[in-house]
């Protein structure tokens, strides 16, 4: 697998067992770029659930399909979730987030050192 992958929407990069996901800076989220995410996603984890820190602090709006279409289909293969905000929005967006995805587990940092220290129990040995 790369190790550092790029679409128009996010960065990926897998690194000692955390999938890294970084949306790119002044994002409007549209179910298209939620879709686009997603896919880019599951390619990369070959099936597997694997912990994920999101960067989200690039966003400045998203459409609601791709919020409900986040909180459904596109929380597969996520075994627990940091996301990185920094914004009114990305917090506000987070919030209902939280709320209403599946049963995984999902904290909110502004610091991406305290996400991959909250993470790491969720990454299996033999990961990396």
């Amino acid at each position: 697998m790369k190790k550092y992958i790029e679409n128009n929407f996010a960065s990926f990069k897998m690194d000692r067992g955390i999938l890294h996901i970084a949306y790119k800076e002044n994002l409007c989220l549209s179910l298209k770029a939620a879709k686009e995410v997603v896919s880019q996603r599951l390619k990369i984890q070959h099936g597997r659930a694997y912990p994920i820190v999101c960067d989200m602090r690039g966003i400045k709006d998203v459409t609601v399909d791709a919020k409900e279409y986040l909180v459904t289909e596109g929380s597969v293969l996520i075994s627990a979730l940091a996301m990185i905000t920094k914004t009114p929005l990305s917090l506000l967006y987070t919030e209902i987030y939280t709320l209403e995805t599946p049963p995984i587990t999902i904290r909110r940092f502004t610091d991406e050192s305290r996400a991959l220290e909250f993470l790491r129990p969720f990454v299996e040995l033999n990961d990396f």
